[in-house]
């Protein structure tokens, strides 16, 4: 059952996170004079800035305690995942965004 959710979180994960990098790779190509590599740090520095702002939003809910009432009465996720809540499933998109970011960034610094 774990498993499943946790395979399901991950390609939730993997989507939104090539909907970032293709977003910030545009815009970074697009507003910084057509240069690839520019694109590619942009790309890298907004999936950091996303990431981060999900760690802290996740650090947030953990410090708070119990769930908030406009949380526990959408069942939205209870009906997507049975294990999971909205504590992990932000973490796991959080870890997906500093996993691709630390990848531009080693190409970036690799060529």
């Amino acid at each position: 059952m774990i498993l499943k959710d946790i395979l399901k979180a991950v390609k939730i994960g993997l989507f939104i996170d090539i909907i970032l990098n293709v977003l910030f790779f545009l815009c970074g190509f697009i507003f910084n004079g057509f240069d690839v590599f520019k694109a590619l740090e942009t790309d890298k520095n907004g999936l950091f800035l996303v990431s981060a702002i999900l760690i802290f939003i996740v650090v947030g809910m953990m410090l708070a305690g119990g769930k908030s009432k406009a949380i526990s009465e959408t069942g939205n996720i209870k009906n997507a995942f049975s294990v999971i809540g909205y504590k992990i499933l932000l973490l796991i998109f959080s870890v997906f965004t500093i996993i691709s970011a630390s990848i531009i960034d080693y190409i970036l610094l690799s060529i």
